[in-house]
């Protein structure tokens, strides 16, 4: 994955209507919605990109900061936040049909740890959140140690503990 790279979506650079990973709203997001959540602050959509062809989108990530509840996390996780707490929330991650099973959905999520931390850094922040679309995605990020909302199999968190042990 040597000539692979992030850059943030730019629709005059990169190819939304070749992108296709068999979810038809992910498809939809990023085709019509990713580039106006960009220009009005909502959000950042990160595409990775093999660098030799800058505008095949191999996938894509949307990330948007909020305050999650913390109740909805077991009680042995929710020491020293009261309430609710900062954090990134994965919005979107989508990997084209092409490049799908072939570790890119991993290489995505290590530059999103990559940035909270360095956010962390700055600003602080509990961890990551991810609103599941699907148990099959919740069971993927099962692989990365998220916490399961007791009542919520498809709300995820990764406390910033998790995340830093991510690159030890």
């Amino acid at each position: 994955m040597a000539n692979l790279a992030f850059q943030l979506l730019d629709k005059k650079k990169h190819d939304r209507k070749a992108f296709d990973c068999n979810e038809l709203a992910l498809n939809v997001f990023l085709q019509k919605h990713a580039n106006q959540d960009i220009g009005h602050h909502k959000s950042r959509t990160f595409v990775c990109v093999d660098t030799a062809k800058e505008a095949e989108i191999l996938g894509y990530y949307t990330l948007v900061y909020e305050h999650i509840n913390l109740e909805v996390l077991p009680a042995n996780k929710r020491r020293g936040f009261a309430g609710s707490a900062p954090a990134l929330l994965i919005a979107r991650l989508a990997v084209d049909r092409c490049f799908q099973r072939q570790g890119l959905g991993r290489f995505m999520l290590m530059d999103i740890f990559k940035k909270f931390l360095t956010a962390y850094e700055v600003g602080g922040g509990a961890g990551i959140a991810v609103n599941a679309k699907h148990s099959t995605a919740a069971n993927y990020y099962g692989k990365f140690g998220v916490i399961t909302a007791p009542d919520d199999p498809l709300t995820l968190f990764l406390p910033v503990t998790t995340v830093k042990a991510a690159f030890i």
